[in-house]
């Protein structure tokens, strides 16, 4: 993860079995993200469940990794906080940390959730 004067960037891996395991992350995130969301309206579903939040967020990063090929992450925070009123910057960094850690450039130890096989 290289960073930037605008903060750290997250860039797509190049290795084709961790972009296939990356590939499974990202629809495991967006059921999350359904499962979550429920029969609830998105932006309820946001103020209300971390849960959500959590897994909104992470397959937000990971999608804009694997389709732009790097996430600036300091410009997809301001594009988040301005469509959330009430932007959960705690749970944007944990899942920068985390995709960026999935995507090899950060080494730290994730805890909880399903973590990448």
């Amino acid at each position: 993860m290289s960073d930037t004067k605008t903060g750290p960037v997250i860039t797509k891996p190049k290795d084709p079995e961790l972009l296939a395991k990356l590939g499974r992350k990202l629809v495991e995130y967006e059921k999350r993200v359904e499962k979550a969301q429920g029969m609830r309206h998105p932006e309820l579903a946001y103020m209300i469940d971390h849960h959500y939040r959590d897994a909104l967020f992470k397959s937000t990063v990971l999608r804009e990794v694997l389709t732009r090929g790097e996430v600036k992450t300091y410009d997809l925070s301001l594009e988040l906080a301005k469509q959330y009123k009430s932007f959960d910057v705690d749970r944007f960094d944990n899942a920068c940390a985390v995709i960026a850690t999935y995507c090899g450039q950060l080494d730290i130890e994730t805890h909880g959730g399903t973590g990448l096989k």
